[in-house]
């Protein structure tokens, strides 16, 4: 495998919570695939789960050198959880098309703690190199 790169992120849940005080649901579906979004209705504290979600796309989109531009955007980024609650990075078709997902493997991890979420995302090439 190849590493292709790493980011980090970390966000102020408080800051999110005014953002979501002031747009409430217009700012979940700005920055949340449907998927997600289904999951999000269902949340007791909806900021942590934004901020969440915002700090590991933010992290996936540094891994990629990236930032969120092009394809690279907020809603083509889906996060799911495995069966013991690993989560999984996820991309809509375009997204995944541009970046060769099926050729990638990135591993994602996140975390809070009172008002902060960090997120850390490690995208690698699957092809070895000979």
């Amino acid at each position: 495998m190849k590493l292709i790169g790493s980011g980090v992120d970390i966000v102020d849940i408080r800051r999110i919570q005014k953002i979501y005080t002031k747009y409430t649901q217009s700012f979940a579906k700005k920055i949340l695939h449907e998927v997600e979004l289904v999951e999000f209705y269902r949340q007791r504290n909806k900021p942590q789960y934004l901020s969440n979600r915002f700090a590991v796309k933010e992290a996936i989109a540094k891994a990629f050198g990236t930032g969120m531009r092009g394809e690279m955007l907020w809603k083509n980024i889906y996060i799911t959880h495995d069966k013991l609650g690993k989560p999984i990075a996820n991309f809509e078709n375009n997204l995944a098309n541009q970046i060769g997902a099926n050729e990638l493997e990135v591993s994602i991890s996140i975390s809070h703690e009172k008002n902060y979420t960090i997120a850390h995302a490690i995208a690698f090439n699957k092809k070895i190199d000979k």
